[in-house]
């Protein structure tokens, strides 16, 4: 599954916070990916918009912000932030 469609390579160590999807109410994504990247940590993190629910991580943080970048704009966010939150796919 990681080797399907268009893959990005950041260079060093890069953590990943992976859960099943779809629940709603459950926004540690939204939380835990800015925390852990201001201790250092490289966290990528891309997301698919929910079928399931209108609650998932998709859709709230695309109230917050904008979701959907090219891979040039993801890569100067990581750069940048250390992270990222986008849509992918």
């Amino acid at each position: 599954m990681a080797e399907t469609g268009e893959m990005l390579k950041f260079p060093g160590v890069v953590a990943d916070k992976h859960c099943m999807g779809g629940v709603p109410g459950n926004e540690t994504t939204m939380i835990m990916i800015p925390l852990l990247t201001s201790l250092g940590i490289k966290m990528p993190k891309t997301f698919s918009k929910a079928i399931t629910t209108p609650a998932a991580t998709g859709e709230c943080v695309s109230v917050l912000m904008d979701i959907s970048f090219s891979k040039k704009e993801i890569e100067d966010l990581v750069k940048k932030n250390n992270c990222c939150l986008v849509r992918g796919g």
